[in-house]
């Protein structure tokens, strides 16, 4: 198994939140980016991107989630983020994680 996914695997099995039934998949995303000090901001329509993860800006971590997309979607967006935060730039690594924190969903 690639590196990366068994540091994903390690860390989903770390945020215990994402195993819980009792709250929504965003509900998850806030948490964890509260206890991670992550600005979350949901913005004007951003014309070619859904989203993206800023690691320092202005001293702060921030993530920015297109405001107009479908739940379904921008909760997938908003762990893809989240994965980079953790994990860096790798795409198929962002998506993996996405992928297993809304599997628990």
């Amino acid at each position: 198994m690639h590196k990366n996914f068994t540091n994903v695997l390690a860390r989903f099995e770390q945020e215990t939140i994402l195993h819980s039934a009792d709250l929504k998949p965003l509900e998850k995303f806030r948490e964890l980016c509260r206890r991670n000090q992550i600005g979350v901001v949901e913005d004007g329509p951003m014309e070619h991107v859904k989203g993206f993860y800023i690691p320092n800006w202005k001293g702060h971590k921030m993530i920015v989630l297109k405001k107009d997309l479908e739940e379904s979607h921008r909760e997938f967006v908003a762990f893809h983020e989240l994965g980079h935060h953790f994990f860096g730039a790798d795409e198929n690594t962002a998506n993996f994680f996405a992928f297993l924190a809304l599997s628990t969903a």
